[in-house]
């Protein structure tokens, strides 16, 4: 899985930046780091969102890495409840089963990562 080679890269993008920046400054950066690994994505991908057949601007999420993996970049003082519920609701929304919330504020990353991996019962 593209997992571990996602946060590699975004470990790697913190270590030179470190928190402070802003939020677009680490999806360029995020971006170049995850060519660089060898790792496909797609950036700015739009997520339809539906409420009872009617259909609802996209909600553009930052990241799909390898078809598989929804990342969404944050620079944010911590990471919060509704932060983690978004991202739930936008991989049922797209059908993928694996997001991450990489948090670049953190003074260090890996308290800044969240990883959420959706069963099949979370679809329903």
């Amino acid at each position: 899985m593209s997992i571990p080679r996602v946060v590699e890269s975004a470990l790697s993008v913190h270590r030179e930046l470190g928190p402070g920046m802003h939020r677009s400054l680490y999806v360029v950066c995020l971006a170049h780091e995850m060519a660089r690994a060898g790792l496909r994505f797609a950036r700015d991908v739009p997520i339809p969102i539906s409420f009872r057949g009617l259909a609802i601007d996209p909600f553009v999420v930052e990241f799909v890495v390898e078809e598989a993996v929804l990342v969404q970049v944050l620079a944010v003082e911590s990471i919060r409840p509704s932060h983690q519920a978004q991202l739930g609701a936008l991989l049922r929304h797209s059908g993928l089963r694996a997001g991450l919330l990489l948090n670049f504020h953190a003074p260090v990353l890996k308290q800044g990562i969240r990883k959420r991996v959706l069963k099949p019962e979370d679809f329903m």
